[in-house]
């Protein structure tokens, strides 16, 4: 992984630590695999260079209100998932105060 930037990997350590944080994945025992990673990837990957740059985060972020709600999250235990990788990831980047 470059500053600045999180790639693959980086997505499945996030990934990895929800699986094991998050009650119903724990509970249900359930995995995010690494299709749904490289979907969410190749969906934020504005360039198409493999990674995700500090740009296309916070760029995509910050011009949506939400990419997604609580009501929706309880509904849809994937969108769940979603939503964490977008927010660690933004979190991530965040903080290298780059």
């Amino acid at each position: 992984m470059r500053e600045g930037q999180i790639d693959f990997d980086g997505l499945r350590e996030i990934a990895d630590t929800f699986e094991t944080t998050h009650d119903y994945c724990v509970k249900t025992k359930s995995k995010i695999t690494d299709d749904l990673i490289r979907a969410f990837l190749n969906t934020m990957d504005l360039d198409g260079n493999g990674v995700l740059d500090q740009d296309e985060i916070i760029g995509v972020l910050s011009k949506k209100k939400e990419i997604g709600s609580a009501s929706m999250a309880a509904k849809d235990k994937k969108a769940a998932a979603w939503i964490y990788l977008s927010k660690n990831t933004f979190d991530y980047l965040n903080s290298l105060h780059i």
